[in-house]
């Protein structure tokens, strides 16, 4: 092991104890409590939670609901969705819930929750391995400082049920392995690397299907790069390794969704093709068959510029201005050299690589708007967009990294340049751990307080309600779920109507901010004519008011 290696595993040790101090010192103690039961920030969060443990002791990810047969499938949280025959299954992809899953069965529910913040410390060592490849070792071991303390990639580790990390973990180890089929080293650890590439790759792949085509772009770039370098046998591995996670997920999805081909995302209580059954948030309808497929692939959310430049502006560019300028003097800086021929083969497959990637990225997420303004408004480190352009954040660290080593040729004293790039370093760092911690919303000190708000208003209202009752809310389903049936407004009125049989044998509250004047409009215009009506039960907390759902008969 060289230096720089030995340095980064110290620091891996260490930032695994970064990453998971959120879970231990908020969710954990909280969660004991309750009496185990976990409430997160994210309905997300919540239902990969359930379905995890679920899978872990019934081998499925399907929560049998029977009353949703009855009542029209109005029973589930967000995040989840409902079958055809009543039950309760992942909306999200289930590659995570597959590989967290098998894991649980091995090393219990307790562990699972550090694996997260486990592999976020391990990537940092393949994203090591991969850009000393592609550069050299200092800028390999810059990159790595760089990737610890980045904002997105930090706060990302600390949320332990999210597939953020995973997905990006798969990713770059996959990657680490590809560019190892070309080393000069036996067969055997060739075809080692092939196989392991192909496995890696598509279980990333599985764990975000949307990423698919950039995936196979890097793949195809670097074949077209290094042909020469690699044997069709080992293409055939790569490719022979890669369809083993497929299969698994075709074999979850059918057992999961009662089809091979269909995801969470649909509406799976409805017939038709797969077309008709699409979220509302997806452009997609309209035209030739072949152009609906077309945007589905390349452009599901539209194409918008000026939503592309404001998203990009404000959740790229603004959120990691310091990265984002020095990213941009080194990418100078590099072009300098490549126009002066100084750059390797691998530097130039990198750079196009990342070129496309960020494009793709950009234009894929950016026009995306999202309909809950709350997110908007409140979100920035948590924002989705933040989350998805993670490869874009990571992307920009090999430049900077490549422009903090090219200082180091600079004609003035070592240690003044030693000094400099420290200093850098640790200024980066320190603006990204003030985004993590202190970021207004979203951050994890008011994220810290948000959940033990949580935990104080679920606990109230259950000390108020039946065990059996079925509680209506608009964004607090994540309080109750899997403790309670729930069923989730947000302004769908058919709720109340798809209740309505069920209001003589079953308590059904509603947990709301909403103001008076606005139950009393529920009430007066939406749910009289159905014979209910929402009776005031008790005040939660200053936001908060619990109803209960009568018949007027």
């Amino acid at each position: 092991m060289n230096k720089f290696l030995l340095v980064l595993i110290a620091l891996a040790v260490v930032f695994f104890i970064i990453y998971s101090a959120f879970y231990v010192s908020v969710t954990l103690p909280l969660a004991n409590q309750a009496e185990g039961h976990y409430i997160f920030s994210w309905p997300d969060a919540m239902a990969n939670n359930y379905f995890i443990k679920q899978f872990a002791l019934t081998n499925d990810f399907i929560k049998t609901e029977p009353l949703n047969v009855e009542l029209n499938n109005v029973i589930h949280p967000r995040s989840t969705n409902v079958t055809f025959d009543g039950n309760i299954v992942p909306v999200s992809f289930l590659g995570m819930l597959i590989i967290y899953g098998w894991l649980t069965k091995f090393i219990g529910s307790y562990l699972i929750m550090f694996l997260t913040p486990l592999l976020a410390s391990a990537m940092v060592l393949f994203f090591y391995g991969l850009i000393r490849r592609v550069f050299n070792d200092l800028i390999g071991f810059i990159s790595a400082l760089l990737l610890f303390g980045l904002a997105s990639f930090w706060y990302y580790a600390n949320l332990v049920m999210l597939p953020t990390i995973l997905f990006i973990f798969l990713v770059i180890s996959g990657l680490y392995f590809l560019i190892r089929i070309g080393d000069q080293v036996e067969y055997k650890y060739k075809y080692g690397f092939s196989i392991l590439s192909g496995l890696l790759l598509s279980f990333a792949v599985i764990t975000r299907l949307t990423e698919a085509i950039w995936i196979a772009i890097i793949v195809l770039v670097c074949f077209i790069f290094y042909r020469k370098k690699v044997e069709l046998s080992q293409v055939l591995i790569f490719l022979v390794a890669g369809l083993v996670p497929l299969a698994i997920l075709l074999i979850y999805n059918e057992q999961t969704y009662g089809s091979y081909f269909t995801i969470g995302y649909l509406n799976l209580s409805s017939g038709g093709a797969i077309m008709d059954r699409m979220p509302p948030e997806l452009q997609v309808s309209g035209g030739m068959k072949i152009v609906t497929y077309l945007k589905l692939i390349f452009a599901p959310f539209g194409f918008y510029e000026k939503t592309i430049l404001w998203n990009f502006g404000k959740y790229f560019v603004e959120f990691l201005l310091p990265y984002v300028v020095l990213c941009f003097v080194g990418g100078i800086v590099w072009l300098i050299n490549a126009f002066k021929k100084q750059v390797t083969k691998n530097q130039v497959c990198f750079a196009v690589c990342s070129f496309l990637i960020s494009v793709w990225l950009v234009l894929y997420y950016g026009s995306w708007e999202f309909v809950d303004l709350l997110v908007l408004e409140n979100n920035t480190v948590g924002s989705s967009y933040v989350r998805y352009w993670l490869p874009l954040n990571i992307l920009i660290l090999p430049l900077i990294a490549y422009l903090l080593a090219e200082s180091l040729k600079l004609k003035v004293y070592k240690w003044l340049k030693i000094t400099l790039i420290t200093v850098v370093i640790i200024s980066l760092t320190t603006y990204s751990a003030l985004i993590v911690y202190d970021s207004p919303g979203d951050g994890l000190v008011a994220q810290k307080k948000v959940i033990e708000s949580y935990y104080v208003r679920a606990e109230k209202v259950n000390s108020f309600i039946e065990n059996d009752s079925v509680i209506i809310t608009d964004r607090a389903d994540k309080l109750f779920f899997p403790r309670h049936q729930v069923a989730v407004f947000d302004l769908d009125y058919t709720v109340f109507s798809r209740l309505q049989t069920a209001i003589n044998y079953k308590p059904i509250y509603y947990l709301t901010l909403r103001p008076e004047t606005d139950i009393n409009y529920i009430n007066e215009k939406k749910i009289k004519s159905l014979n209910l009506q929402l009776n005031k039960f008790k005040q939660i907390d200053e936001q908060f008011n619990l109803y209960k759902l009568v018949s007027l008969d």
